[in-house]
């Protein structure tokens, strides 16, 4: 893929992710603030968080994918490797929500 394709696929990509976030922000605002937070950041660090497509590859692609790709539509998949980034993701993530949710709570 040309370095041009490559830049143009991850716009088109980032562009869409920032309008699903967006509904879904839209959807879950009449949830209580702790469960509208935690719903509202696991989709979005899944979602945005890269990968690299292969180790030893420069090139990066959604971890998602990488994982559905690796684990289940490769011969001998393993889905340790981008499995492990999404973990990472979702740590980071629902440490930025109880963050969030510690620093109301203590303003309060």
């Amino acid at each position: 893929m040309a370095s041009s394709s490559y830049l143009i696929a991850w716009l088109w990509y980032l562009g869409a992710t920032l309008v699903m976030i967006a509904v879904w922000w839209r959807w879950t605002r009449k949830l209580p603030t702790l469960w509208r937070n935690v719903l509202r950041a696991l989709p979005a660090a899944w979602a945005l968080m890269p990968l690299t497509v292969a180790l030893g590859h420069e090139r990066l692609a959604p971890a998602w994918l990488v994982t559905v790709f690796e684990g289940f539509l490769r011969d001998e998949g393993d889905l340790r490797r981008g499995g492990l980034t999404l973990l990472l993701a979702t740590v980071l993530a629902l440490l930025m929500v109880a963050a969030s949710w510690w620093l109301d709570k203590r303003r309060s």
